[in-house]
């Protein structure tokens, strides 16, 4: 017994000599690295890049922890261009994290950059001088989220005061400035901060905040006077028939790893323009809307509150809605519910599916009720083809050519395929035929 306790105490001594060598050694090494530079730039140029330079460098040790700090990197191409300049960056690896992932995992980043270079090419890559961002899922399979987040600077400060976008796709280039990206860990959560002020052609300011675990995740953005097209040109999203558009609002993005579970938002739509179809004229847009967005596999269902809606400078009262929206192969669709709005509403909400005689009624006050439980449904692959059910309370009309006038009346409404059906009910019904009656003719009952 004595034997194998000696044993165990000499192999544990034996472990804490090679180690203090090891950190001993390397310590040296890190504090000692200037004389390393020459050698680290060719191979620099040799596995990374030829144009990359720098001027200072230098090591310290924190407890275990090796640091590196670089000053003035640059790349510079031949054609005399510079996508990167660094006035400094400083790296804290996690000595024991490295050696139980048998890679370099980075505690805390901390730099100022002056300078970084986007390049989308005509394909829509994205690159960084050579270095394509994207990730090849043959080569290089995307890791589970735990483990990327195992491997992510716990902390990290930096500050960029120029990001510049070259899209060569577009044959247009956009600033960034006053870039500031933070990462704070606390109790195995990741607290996220980017911001940035937009160009001109692009916005105003976007602001981003998440928290990140592994188990949950949220993420907030807010944005000021983005605009949509050009953003969405940069990023190649399809905006589905708008046009042209200025957004203000937040965002908060609930994730379960890499999946997006719900969104809710708050957004100001402003001098937007929208064409559902080429066989229809374009619409002006301006809404205000607050709405809760539910990821259902198959399909998206919104809950929406329309605080205010104007088309074609026309005002809809607000109004709740509930939309599902589902873009699968073979299954574009879009439906929508309305629990209650106003007859007048219709122009502005459905004013170019509408025929233009109950158009000009409605818009001229002759029209007038209440709409319930409203149903819309359209095909996007065969918009023609819509239909629109809902039940009218308190149906007012005013005689139009040879159609009569009515006064309380009750009704449930189809419309759809070309063709539309009412069926109408009420009790003292009023039916007004102008100048062919002297006077209306009074109904009791109507089924």
């Amino acid at each position: 017994m004595k034997l194998l306790a000696r044993f165990f105490s000499t192999l544990f001594l034996g472990a804490i000599v090679l180690l203090a060598v090891a950190v001993g050694s390397m310590r040296l090494a890190i504090i000692n690295i200037e004389y390393f530079k020459p050698k680290i730039e060719y191979l620099i140029a040799r596995d990374v890049s030829p144009g990359v330079a720098f001027t200072g460098l230098s090591g310290a040790m924190d407890r275990f922890n090796p640091i590196l700090r670089i000053e003035n990197v640059s790349i510079d191409l031949p054609d005399r261009s510079q996508p990167l300049f660094v006035d400094f960056l400083e790296v804290e690896f996690d000595f024991w994290a490295s050696l139980r992932e048998r890679a370099p995992v980075v505690l805390d980043v901390a730099g100022q950059l002056e300078k970084l270079e986007l390049v989308k090419d005509a394909s829509g890559a994205w690159w960084i001088s050579d270095y394509a961002l994207a990730i090849d899922a043959d080569r290089t399979p995307v890791p589970e989220f735990q483990r990327l987040l195992d491997l992510i600077p716990r902390y990290l400060r930096l500050d960029l005061s120029r990001l510049i976008i070259r899209d060569r796709a577009n044959s247009s280039s956009h600033q960034l400035e006053q870039v500031n990206a933070q990462i704070n860990h606390e109790q195995d959560q990741f607290f996220v901060r980017f911001g940035a002020e937009l160009p001109e052609p692009l916005g105003s300011s976007l602001l981003l905040k998440s928290v990140i675990g592994a188990d949950s995740s949220l993420i907030y953005v807010n944005s000021s006077a983005l605009r949509l097209i050009p953003i969405a040109s940069l990023l190649g999203i399809d905006t589905r028939g708008l046009q042209q558009g200025v957004l203000d609002g937040e965002l908060w993005i609930s994730m379960d790893g890499f999946d997006v579970l719900a969104v809710n938002g708050d957004m100001i739509l402003r001098d937007g323009i929208v064409q559902m179809t080429a066989d229809k004229v374009p619409l002006q847009v301006s809404l205000h809307s607050r709405f809760s967005a539910v990821d259902r596999d198959d399909d998206w269902r919104i809950t929406s509150w329309f605080d205010r809606l104007q088309v074609n400078d026309r005002d809809a009262a607000g109004f709740r809605a509930q939309i599902q929206l589902a873009d699968q192969p073979g299954h574009r669709q879009v439906a929508a519910w309305v629990d209650r709005m106003p007859v007048a509403n219709l122009p502005v909400v459905a004013g170019q599916w509408l025929p233009e005689e109950i158009s000009t009624q409605i818009a001229a006050g002759r029209l007038e009720g209440q709409l319930r439980d409203v149903l819309f449904r359209i095909d996007l692959d065969r918009p023609e083809a819509f239909q629109v059910g809902a039940r009218v309370l308190g149906l007012t009309s005013e005689a139009v050519s040879n159609y009569p006038g009515i006064s309380g009346l009750d009704a449930d409404i189809l419309l759809g395929e070309g063709r539309i059906g009412v069926n109408g009910r009420g009790e003292n019904l009023s039916l007004d035929y102008g100048d062919h009656f002297s006077a209306p003719l009074e109904l009791d009952r109507l089924e």
